[in-house]
């Protein structure tokens, strides 16, 4: 299938980025069958130097390594090929973003800023503010469910196309108290806001649920943290496949809060947390192969709200944006920062009608439709 992979610096380093996001099952296979061929690479190398060296002696065969390009840049791509095979995922990639990518530095000092809206004199039946150029482009139909099409495709198809998605950084406890667990959760949603319900979205089933899901249906509560840019590394630390009852608080140097309504924590860094009691769970089963669960969602009853006073106004609702720096998450493993926003009112239909900007575009459908 002719797939085209979304836009990156360099369309040649396609495939490495692309193998970079995937999941790390991939990396370890990569790296085991890359190993496995240095390692051969290696020694075949070895038995023809030590036969060359019987044959012609030390000096012959050190002077066609040092003089015959051919035998020298073998040598050093084989030594190259060994530094990076030989290297675990996150170094090689660091060394890919910071070699080849040549990112520019973060801006600490990029302030929250509000810009007028892309096209400002729109009105009622002008479509989208493109001229009309995303109509010259057609779409490509996706079953998720073609044949040979592998799952983890619906998963990299969703996330790099549902975005920016809000990221509710999960603290639990056991009932007994004697382990807690704090986890990122980008399938997180608010739903209602009387009663406050949020859903969560955990992969595989119950029966082999991990840290968080397994604190969660242990003592139905959880506290829902949003994580902003100054602490953004290190809740991606707390992502980190630890055993179960390794504190994640620990390993990434955040700090607890006390609740009033759970016992578990909230995170003191976060600008905006959610103590919350579990509702409800659903259990979800493969469609390509029956009988293997892949993934629950839970529904969550906010029972407190903490702000932090620097962010929220005077009547308690509404949180200054510019002071939570919130981070969303975006395809593979992107991140996105929120810097700039408009306000765009929402229309009313009596003062669109009374003023007569939709005459004529008042019907019951298009005739396209």
């Amino acid at each position: 299938m002719g797939r085209t992979r979304f836009p990156i610096v360099d369309p040649r380093l396609a495939v490495l980025t692309h193998a970079l996001q995937a999941p790390q099952r991939y990396h370890i296979l990569w790296s085991i069958l890359g190993r496995i061929i240095v390692l051969q690479a290696i020694a075949h190398t070895a038995c023809w130097t030590v036969n060359e060296i019987h044959a012609k002696g030390h000096e012959a065969v050190g002077q066609a390594i040092l003089h015959d390009p051919f035998i020298t840049w073998g040598f050093i791509a084989l030594m190259a090929m060994g530094v990076i095979l030989f290297q675990s995922p996150s170094a090689i990639r660091h060394a890919f973003y910071e070699t080849f990518l040549h990112l520019h530095q973060f801006d600490h000092n990029k302030a929250f800023t509000f810009t007028k809206t892309p096209m400002p004199g729109w009105k009622p039946g002008s479509g989208g503010n493109d001229g009309g150029k995303s109509l010259e482009k057609e779409h490509v139909e996706i079953d998720p469910y073609e044949e040979g099409r592998p799952a983890v495709f619906n998963y990299e198809l969703m996330i790099s196309a549902i975005v920016p998605r809000p990221i509710g950084f999960l603290g639990t406890r056991s009932k007994d108290g004697s382990t807690t667990n704090l986890a990122p959760f980008s399938y997180t949603q608010v739903i209602n806001h009387d009663p406050p319900i949020f859903t969560v979205g955990f992969a595989g089933g119950i029966d082999n649920a991990k840290d968080s899901l397994r604190n969660l249906l242990d003592s139905r509560e959880c506290t829902i943290n949003m994580i902003s840019e100054h602490f953004i590394e290190a809740a991606n630390m707390t992502s980190i496949n630890a055993p179960y009852g390794i504190s994640e608080l620990a390993l990434s140097g955040l700090h607890p809060a006390p609740c009033t309504t759970v016992s578990c924590s909230r995170v003191k860094e976060s600008i905006f947390s959610i103590e919350g009691k579990l509702m409800e769970t659903r259990e979800f089963e493969s469609r390509s192969a029956p009988g293997k669960k892949t993934g629950v969602l839970a529904i969550i009853e906010g029972t407190r709200f903490w702000a932090r006073e620097d962010a929220i106004n005077e009547d308690k609702n509404i949180i200054d944006p510019a002071i939570l720096k919130p981070v969303a998450r975006l395809g593979g493993i992107t991140y996105g920062r929120v810097v700039e926003g408009f306000e765009l009112p929402r229309p009313d239909f009596k003062e669109k009608k009374r003023e007569g900007s939709i005459e004529g575009l008042v019907k019951g459908k298009r005739e396209d439709q």
